[in-house]
């Protein structure tokens, strides 16, 4: 019996012998990073099989993670010396400011955190070369609750003319709503300006 003429497109009409379909889909692959996952994916650069997972899309094509070279941004990595200079920026803004605040103005020192929280995130931000890492907003934070800390025990030193820890403590405990109102909004606004 002779074969239909469909015989180069892989199809067979019924009748003409044993049926057969030609296989067109392209053949499984094991990934190159993850054995065992299935995938018929390839790098557009080296050709080694990529699943799902692997995959990064570029300009120019799906590239597995080492020919995609991925890494963070310069912007947001900060090595630790960086982070200490701008944590000492921020720290310095954040102890003056406060305690300004706290001697000359502490009726209003709820509002007035709000400008030294951007103050300090301005500082650290200028400290670190406008980087955007999250250590630095994690310094953002420590800087303006230590600062308000260190604000405190210098007002009650001026006010009092000693400091004892029983003493600092003793007035923390009275003034903690306020200093902590004060260190959340302080604390947000800083890290806000960090992102």
């Amino acid at each position: 019996m002779p074969l239909s003429p469909m015989l180069d497109l892989g199809v067979y009409r019924q009748g003409d012998g044993p049926t057969m379909v030609q296989d067109t889909s392209p053949p499984t692959l094991e990934c190159a990073f993850h054995p065992g996952r299935e995938t018929s994916l390839r790098c557009g650069r080296c050709g080694k099989p990529i699943c799902v997972k692997c995959i990064v899309q570029t300009p120019v094509g799906a590239r597995c993670k080492e020919c995609a070279q991925v890494r963070a941004l310069p912007t947001y990595r900060a090595d630790p010396l960086t982070v200490a200079r701008a944590g000492i920026a921020g720290l310095i803004v954040s102890a003056v400011g406060f305690t300004l605040v706290f001697i000359f103005f502490r009726a209003f020192s709820m509002w007035l955190s709000i400008p030294i929280g951007l103050a300090v995130g301005e500082a650290i931000s200028f400290g670190s070369n406008r980087k955007r890492a999250h250590s630095l907003q994690t310094t953002a934070a420590a800087a303006v609750v230590i600062g308000a800390l260190l604000a405190e025990t210098v007002q009650l030193y001026l006010r009092v003319g000693y400091v004892s820890v029983a003493l600092v403590g003793r007035v923390l405990i009275a003034d903690l709503l306020t200093l902590a109102i004060v260190a959340v909004l302080g604390t947000a606004l800083a890290i806000s300006r960090l992102r």
